[in-house]
Protein backbone atom coordinates (compact mmCIF):
# COMPACT_ATOMS: atom_id res chain seq x y z
CA UNK A 1 0.00 0.00 0.00
CA UNK A 2 1.42 3.20 -1.07
CA UNK A 3 2.18 5.96 2.10
CA UNK A 4 0.68 9.11 2.30
CA UNK A 5 3.60 11.71 1.66
CA UNK A 6 3.65 14.15 4.90
CA UNK A 7 5.41 16.77 5.27
CA UNK A 8 6.79 15.64 8.85
CA UNK A 9 6.71 12.27 9.56
CA UNK A 10 5.86 11.06 13.25
CA UNK A 11 9.29 9.35 13.43
CA UNK A 12 10.96 12.59 12.92
CA UNK A 13 9.44 14.13 16.20
CA UNK A 14 7.79 11.52 18.09
CA UNK A 15 9.60 10.83 21.56
CA UNK A 16 10.32 7.69 23.26
CA UNK A 17 9.22 8.72 26.42
CA UNK A 18 5.86 9.71 24.95
CA UNK A 19 5.32 7.47 22.08
CA UNK A 20 2.26 7.66 19.81
CA UNK A 21 0.14 4.67 20.17
CA UNK A 22 -3.50 3.08 19.87
CA UNK A 23 -5.55 0.65 18.47
CA UNK A 24 -4.30 -0.28 15.09
CA UNK A 25 -6.37 0.97 12.16
CA UNK A 26 -7.98 -1.24 9.64
CA UNK A 27 -9.52 0.51 6.15
CA UNK A 28 -11.69 -2.78 5.57
CA UNK A 29 -12.14 -5.37 8.31
CA UNK A 30 -14.37 -7.62 6.89
CA UNK A 31 -15.01 -10.12 9.64
CA UNK A 32 -16.46 -7.06 12.48
CA UNK A 33 -17.66 -5.20 9.60
CA UNK A 34 -15.89 -2.17 9.77
CA UNK A 35 -15.72 0.16 7.74
CA UNK A 36 -13.74 3.39 7.20
CA UNK A 37 -16.89 6.33 6.03
CA UNK A 38 -15.92 9.27 7.53
CA UNK A 39 -13.39 12.03 7.57
CA UNK A 40 -13.49 14.43 11.39
CA UNK A 41 -12.55 17.88 10.42
CA UNK A 42 -11.54 18.89 13.96
CA UNK A 43 -9.69 22.11 15.18
CA UNK A 44 -7.56 23.22 18.26
CA UNK A 45 -10.16 26.13 19.48
CA UNK A 46 -6.97 27.81 20.26
CA UNK A 47 -6.65 31.48 19.71
CA UNK A 48 -2.95 32.12 19.53
CA UNK A 49 -2.29 28.47 17.59
CA UNK A 50 -1.43 30.13 14.22
CA UNK A 51 1.27 32.35 15.68
CA UNK A 52 2.74 29.02 17.97
CA UNK A 53 2.72 27.42 14.47
CA UNK A 54 4.15 30.11 12.21
CA UNK A 55 7.02 27.94 11.02
CA UNK A 56 7.06 24.23 10.53
CA UNK A 57 9.77 24.02 13.79
CA UNK A 58 7.09 25.79 15.74
CA UNK A 59 4.62 23.23 14.65
CA UNK A 60 6.75 20.60 15.45
CA UNK A 61 7.06 21.27 18.48
CA UNK A 62 3.46 21.95 19.22
CA UNK A 63 2.23 18.73 18.62
CA UNK A 64 5.31 17.32 20.53
CA UNK A 65 4.04 19.27 23.32
CA UNK A 66 0.17 17.78 22.83
CA UNK A 67 1.78 14.77 22.82
CA UNK A 68 3.49 15.04 26.03
CA UNK A 69 0.45 16.59 27.61
CA UNK A 70 -1.79 13.56 26.44
CA UNK A 71 0.35 11.19 27.76
CA UNK A 72 0.72 12.48 31.26
CA UNK A 73 -2.48 13.52 32.11
CA UNK A 74 -4.86 11.64 29.78
CA UNK A 75 -2.67 8.26 29.54
CA UNK A 76 -3.17 8.54 25.54
CA UNK A 77 -1.81 9.70 22.54
CA UNK A 78 -3.07 12.76 20.55
CA UNK A 79 -5.93 11.33 18.72
CA UNK A 80 -5.83 12.88 15.19
CA UNK A 81 -4.42 11.06 12.37
CA UNK A 82 -2.53 14.27 10.37
CA UNK A 83 -2.37 17.94 11.41
CA UNK A 84 -2.27 20.65 8.87
CA UNK A 85 -0.60 24.23 9.27
CA UNK A 86 -2.06 27.38 7.85
CA UNK A 87 0.56 27.39 5.46
CA UNK A 88 -0.35 23.64 3.74
CA UNK A 89 2.65 21.44 6.04
CA UNK A 90 0.74 18.03 7.23
CA UNK A 91 2.34 16.58 10.25
CA UNK A 92 1.63 12.72 10.78
CA UNK A 93 0.64 11.90 14.16
CA UNK A 94 -1.51 8.88 14.64
CA UNK A 95 -1.13 8.34 10.96
CA UNK A 96 -3.29 5.66 9.35
CA UNK A 97 -1.19 3.03 11.83
CA UNK A 98 -3.14 3.75 14.64
CA UNK A 99 -7.22 4.29 14.82
CA UNK A 100 -8.24 8.28 15.42
CA UNK A 101 -9.56 8.77 19.16
CA UNK A 102 -11.15 12.10 18.44
CA UNK A 103 -14.53 10.96 17.39
CA UNK A 104 -16.59 9.41 20.12
CA UNK A 105 -19.77 10.03 18.14
CA UNK A 106 -22.02 9.77 21.92
CA UNK A 107 -25.76 9.90 22.38
CA UNK A 108 -25.83 12.54 24.98
CA UNK A 109 -27.89 14.82 22.37
CA UNK A 110 -30.20 12.19 22.34
CA UNK A 111 -30.58 11.59 25.83
CA UNK A 112 -31.07 15.39 26.90
CA UNK A 113 -33.39 15.94 24.79
CA UNK A 114 -35.40 12.32 25.77
CA UNK A 115 -35.62 14.09 29.21
CA UNK A 116 -37.57 16.96 28.15
CA UNK A 117 -41.60 15.57 28.55
CA UNK A 118 -42.35 18.22 25.55
CA UNK A 119 -38.87 17.61 23.18
CA UNK A 120 -39.00 13.62 23.96
CA UNK A 121 -40.91 12.85 20.54
CA UNK A 122 -38.03 14.86 18.78
CA UNK A 123 -35.21 12.22 20.22
CA UNK A 124 -35.72 9.98 17.41
CA UNK A 125 -35.41 13.08 14.81
CA UNK A 126 -31.77 13.30 15.76
CA UNK A 127 -28.99 11.12 14.39
CA UNK A 128 -27.54 8.76 16.69
CA UNK A 129 -23.84 8.90 15.53
CA UNK A 130 -22.72 6.47 18.31
CA UNK A 131 -21.71 3.98 15.91
CA UNK A 132 -19.70 6.14 13.69
CA UNK A 133 -17.28 7.33 16.06
CA UNK A 134 -13.25 5.92 15.87
CA UNK A 135 -13.48 2.86 14.17
CA UNK A 136 -15.58 4.37 11.32
CA UNK A 137 -13.59 8.01 11.04
CA UNK A 138 -10.03 9.79 10.48
CA UNK A 139 -9.43 12.73 12.21
CA UNK A 140 -7.69 15.59 10.40
CA UNK A 141 -7.00 18.41 12.84
CA UNK A 142 -6.46 21.88 11.30
CA UNK A 143 -4.08 23.72 13.13
CA UNK A 144 -6.28 27.42 12.87
CA UNK A 145 -7.93 29.55 15.10
CA UNK A 146 -11.87 31.23 14.40
CA UNK A 147 -11.13 32.19 10.88
CA UNK A 148 -11.19 29.01 9.91
CA UNK A 149 -8.52 27.57 7.93
CA UNK A 150 -6.71 28.87 4.82
CA UNK A 151 -6.81 27.95 1.27
CA UNK A 152 -3.47 26.30 1.62
CA UNK A 153 -4.87 24.08 4.61
CA UNK A 154 -7.25 23.36 2.54
CA UNK A 155 -5.59 21.86 -0.17
CA UNK A 156 -3.72 19.66 1.82
CA UNK A 157 -6.81 18.27 3.51
CA UNK A 158 -8.12 17.50 -0.28
CA UNK A 159 -4.88 16.04 -0.67
CA UNK A 160 -4.78 13.94 2.28
CA UNK A 161 -8.59 12.87 1.95
CA UNK A 162 -8.06 11.85 -1.72
CA UNK A 163 -5.35 9.71 -0.63
CA UNK A 164 -7.66 8.19 1.87
CA UNK A 165 -10.47 7.59 -0.39
CA UNK A 166 -8.04 5.55 -2.66
CA UNK A 167 -7.21 3.54 0.14
CA UNK A 168 -10.66 3.26 1.57
CA UNK A 169 -11.99 2.14 -2.30
CA UNK A 170 -14.73 4.57 -1.66
CA UNK A 171 -15.76 8.31 -1.43
CA UNK A 172 -15.69 9.15 2.29
CA UNK A 173 -18.12 11.84 3.97
CA UNK A 174 -16.81 15.19 4.73
CA UNK A 175 -17.74 15.75 8.54
CA UNK A 176 -17.71 18.27 11.00
CA UNK A 177 -16.42 17.22 14.85
CA UNK A 178 -19.80 18.54 16.00
CA UNK A 179 -21.34 16.33 13.44
CA UNK A 180 -20.69 13.35 15.79
CA UNK A 181 -20.58 15.41 19.40
CA UNK A 182 -21.90 17.95 21.21
CA UNK A 183 -19.50 20.54 20.79
CA UNK A 184 -18.43 23.51 18.42
CA UNK A 185 -15.42 21.92 17.07
CA UNK A 186 -14.45 22.57 14.45
CA UNK A 187 -16.10 26.31 14.40
CA UNK A 188 -18.32 28.46 11.87
CA UNK A 189 -15.71 28.54 9.31
CA UNK A 190 -14.31 25.12 9.26
CA UNK A 191 -17.87 23.76 8.80
CA UNK A 192 -18.66 26.45 6.06
CA UNK A 193 -15.83 24.82 3.85
CA UNK A 194 -17.46 21.79 4.57
CA UNK A 195 -21.02 22.24 3.98
CA UNK A 196 -20.77 24.71 0.78
CA UNK A 197 -18.94 22.22 -1.28
CA UNK A 198 -15.61 24.18 -0.88
CA UNK A 199 -13.69 21.23 0.19
CA UNK A 200 -14.92 18.58 -1.62
CA UNK A 201 -14.45 20.70 -5.06
CA UNK A 202 -11.06 21.27 -3.99
CA UNK A 203 -10.45 17.25 -3.75
CA UNK A 204 -12.39 16.52 -7.29
CA UNK A 205 -9.98 19.66 -8.87
CA UNK A 206 -6.92 17.69 -7.51
CA UNK A 207 -5.77 21.35 -6.57
CA UNK A 208 -2.86 19.75 -5.19
CA UNK A 209 -1.11 19.26 -8.29
CA UNK A 210 -0.86 22.87 -9.52
CA UNK A 211 2.13 24.97 -7.97
CA UNK A 212 1.86 26.22 -4.34
CA UNK A 213 3.72 28.46 -2.39
CA UNK A 214 6.41 26.77 0.12
CA UNK A 215 6.01 26.83 3.95
CA UNK A 216 8.22 29.16 5.85
CA UNK A 217 11.66 28.07 6.37
CA UNK A 218 12.64 25.34 9.12
CA UNK A 219 15.13 27.29 10.86
CA UNK A 220 14.38 31.05 10.43
CA UNK A 221 15.49 33.13 13.61
CA UNK A 222 13.27 36.02 15.16
CA UNK A 223 14.75 38.72 13.45
CA UNK A 224 14.67 36.66 9.62
CA UNK A 225 11.03 36.46 10.38
CA UNK A 226 10.61 40.19 9.33
CA UNK A 227 8.54 40.90 6.00
CA UNK A 228 10.24 43.68 3.50
CA UNK A 229 6.91 43.97 1.79
CA UNK A 230 3.11 42.16 2.12
CA UNK A 231 0.92 42.00 -0.70
CA UNK A 232 -2.82 41.36 -0.88
CA UNK A 233 -4.07 40.24 -4.04
CA UNK A 234 -7.98 40.42 -3.83
CA UNK A 235 -8.51 37.78 -6.81
CA UNK A 236 -6.53 35.48 -5.57
CA UNK A 237 -7.59 35.94 -2.12
CA UNK A 238 -4.59 35.50 -0.39
CA UNK A 239 -1.74 37.98 1.47
CA UNK A 240 1.80 36.98 1.17
CA UNK A 241 4.97 38.32 2.69
CA UNK A 242 8.47 38.21 1.43
CA UNK A 243 10.26 36.80 3.98
CA UNK A 244 14.42 36.21 3.99
CA UNK A 245 14.08 36.71 -0.05
CA UNK A 246 11.54 34.09 -0.78
CA UNK A 247 6.85 34.66 -0.98
CA UNK A 248 5.41 32.82 1.60
CA UNK A 249 1.77 32.80 2.74
CA UNK A 250 1.44 35.70 5.12
CA UNK A 251 -0.55 34.49 8.77
CA UNK A 252 0.73 37.54 11.09
CA UNK A 253 -2.32 39.87 10.33
CA UNK A 254 -1.56 43.39 11.22
CA UNK A 255 2.11 42.51 12.94
CA UNK A 256 4.79 45.11 11.61
CA UNK A 257 2.63 47.68 10.92
CA UNK A 258 6.06 49.47 9.65
CA UNK A 259 6.38 46.74 6.52
CA UNK A 260 4.97 48.44 3.69
CA UNK A 261 1.21 46.65 2.66
CA UNK A 262 0.09 46.49 -0.75
CA UNK A 263 -2.88 45.60 -2.52
CA UNK A 264 -3.86 44.75 -5.75
CA UNK A 265 -6.61 42.74 -7.93
CA UNK A 266 -4.44 42.59 -11.06
CA UNK A 267 -4.14 38.12 -10.12
CA UNK A 268 -0.41 37.72 -10.22
CA UNK A 269 0.17 33.80 -11.26
CA UNK A 270 1.37 31.89 -8.36
CA UNK A 271 4.55 31.01 -11.51
CA UNK A 272 5.53 35.00 -11.30
CA UNK A 273 5.19 35.62 -7.72
CA UNK A 274 7.71 32.19 -7.02
CA UNK A 275 10.17 33.91 -9.69
CA UNK A 276 10.13 37.09 -8.19
CA UNK A 277 12.33 36.25 -5.36
CA UNK A 278 15.32 38.32 -3.59
CA UNK A 279 16.37 41.87 -2.82
CA UNK A 280 14.72 43.39 -6.09
CA UNK A 281 11.60 41.49 -5.63
CA UNK A 282 10.06 44.23 -2.83
CA UNK A 283 10.32 47.31 -5.33
CA UNK A 284 8.89 44.87 -8.59
CA UNK A 285 5.89 44.51 -6.28
CA UNK A 286 5.21 47.98 -5.79
CA UNK A 287 5.66 48.90 -9.52
CA UNK A 288 3.03 46.36 -10.43
CA UNK A 289 0.82 46.99 -7.33
CA UNK A 290 0.58 50.81 -9.30
CA UNK A 291 0.42 49.77 -12.87
CA UNK A 292 -2.35 47.51 -12.09
CA UNK A 293 -5.66 48.24 -14.00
Amino acid sequence: MAEFGYTVRRVDWEEPSHPVGGPRFHWRAILHRVHVLFVALHWTADPHVEDRCRTLTRAINYIRNMQRSYRRSRRFSVGYAVGITQYGASIEIRGTDFRSAATLGRKLTRTMISGIPLLRHLAKLIPDTSRYGNRHSIAVLWLCGVGGPSHEALVETARFIAWCEEQAGRQLYLQPHSFFDPTECCGNAGRLVIFDGTLRRLINARAWETPAFPPPDLDLEEEDMRPTIIVTDTKLRGTFALVSGRWVPWLGGDAYPDTPRVTTDHEWTREQILADQGPAAAELWRERATQAP
